[in-house]
């Protein structure tokens, strides 16, 4: 995408690809990746990953630890991209209406044929709070609204289109005449006397004022 300028985000990856599956244990959290100064934590990375795991368990420990390294490695692509567009969509000022929001919330309920009730209920079992569902919600419409944006590419105008749009706009081209002297002369013959040369001066003065 672009905006009048290209931007050029700075992106920092740390290693930590090749980490075992989860257990039973906790784990300790840390910073995978900084995208123009916001963070990208590991523990993003896994509850992204986390509907993978099941498939992911194979009997071949080399083929299982391949397959974790390429799922972590498109879960954080996916998320340093997300985190890109959000930037921009901040950055152009973005915002969602509560009208927007709550025409998103009716259509999920909708669609899983669910109420208010349920779709709380639901969000507690995926360890989700309403507000933080809410936000995803609203992440998602606004990187909508930007790719949308984005996406909407003006044709060349012809010569035709420009006469015309000249000739509806045509007074927003007029100007009042007006000069800017660049360099005055008064020449001083060779032979002036004093008081000729005194009156040349003057009017010196006068086009200085």
């Amino acid at each position: 995408m672009t905006s009048g300028k290209r931007i050029f985000p700075v992106i920092l990856f740390l290693s930590f690809f090749l980490g075992g599956l989860p257990s039973g244990e906790a784990v300790i959290d840390r910073v995978v990746a900084v995208v123009n100064q916001e963070i990208i934590t590991l523990s993003e990375v896994e509850r992204g990953i986390g509907p993978l795991y099941e498939q992911i368990r194979v009997q071949d420990r080399l083929e299982r630890q391949g397959r974790v390294y390429e799922a972590r490695r498109k879960i954080l692509e996916q998320l340093v991209e997300e985190k890109l567009l959000d930037q921009e969509a901040k950055r152009l000022g973005f915002k969602v209406s509560a009208k927007e929001m709550e025409s998103a919330l009716e259509e999920i309920k909708n669609r899983n044929r669910i109420n208010q009730e349920e779709l709380e209920v639901a969000l507690r079992k995926e360890g989700f709070t309403l507000e933080a569902f809410r936000k995803q919600i609203e992440k998602k419409i606004l990187r909508t609204k930007l790719v949308g944006t984005a996406l909407k590419v003006e044709p060349n105008p012809g010569e035709k289109e420009l006469k015309d749009f000249f000739q509806k706009n045509v007074d927003q081209y007029r100007e009042m005449e007006s000069y800017r002297p660049g360099h005055i002369l008064f020449q001083v013959p060779q032979k002036a006397g004093p008081d000729q040369v005194k009156e040349i001066r003057k009017k010196c003065e006068r086009v200085l004022e």
